[in-house]
């Protein structure tokens, strides 16, 4: 994730470089900080602009302005020929600074791209550790750890909730129940009650849960097999 910042406020920069420290250490998670008083970086996720660096913030907004896969930007205060040049922006547009903000956004912003990575970050007796997120068959929460099951039989065994975990994953994912997540992608049948894994393991879905997996399950398998005789 790289954050690029134009600003001379050396208070600023050591502010914001504490607030990645902090979640670095929460969310397992590289960061970079360009600092581009002296030149501009071409792909970055977070963009923070000082406006009191006068026509240059101006030139900065101008070259940044057509950039889609800048995710936030931040200014230091509101300035009128700055917004408008960001008007249309695709990007979450802040005109703040305050530590605990900054950090609240980031840390979406974080979710958004570790998303787009393909792993699910999360720690492993104490180990920071990665794993291949379409290679999930299942997730089942067990007490105060999760029990991550994958394709090769292998299970992970990590301390963190479900919900925590559920937020990194895709759309293929779908919470059953209250305490298990299963992968679509490796569902061998269902009947909307219970369902099948390829593993040979067998899952049930809550009453609360049925309509909405059946639709799901539907829409997304194009070769939806009802098994019947459970």
């Amino acid at each position: 994730m790289v954050i690029e910042i134009y600003s001379l406020d050396r208070g600023l920069i050591h502010q914001l470089t504490k607030i990645l420290d902090d979640l670095q250490q929460d969310c397992n998670f590289c960061f970079k900080i360009e600092c581009g008083i002296h030149k501009k970086v071409s792909h970055i996720d977070v963009l923070i602009i000082d406006l009191d660096l006068g026509d240059r913030s101006r030139s900065i907004a101008e070259y940044y302005k057509d950039c889609e896969h800048i995710k936030k930007i931040f200014v230091s205060h509101y300035k009128d020929d700055v917004f408008k040049i960001f008007k249309y922006h695709p990007a979450s547009f802040f005109v703040k600074y305050d530590y605990s903000y900054v950090k609240e956004e980031l840390m979406r912003c974080l979710q958004e791209v570790k998303k787009q990575t393909g792993l699910l970050f999360c720690k492993q007796n104490g180990r920071e550790t990665a794993l291949p997120i379409k290679n999930i068959l299942s997730i089942s929460q067990k007490d105060h750890f999760a029990e991550i099951t994958m394709c090769d039989g292998t299970v992970n065994v990590i301390h963190a909730s479900l919900g925590t975990l559920k937020n990194q994953l895709g759309y293929r994912f779908f919470l059953i129940n209250r305490s298990e997540v299963v992968n679509l992608d490796y569902i061998l049948s269902t009947n909307g009650k219970e369902l099948d894994l390829i593993d040979g393991r067998r899952f049930c879905v809550s009453r609360r849960k049925q309509k909405a997996f059946l639709s799901l399950y539907c829409a997304y398998d194009d070769h939806f097999l009802v098994k019947e005789g459970y």
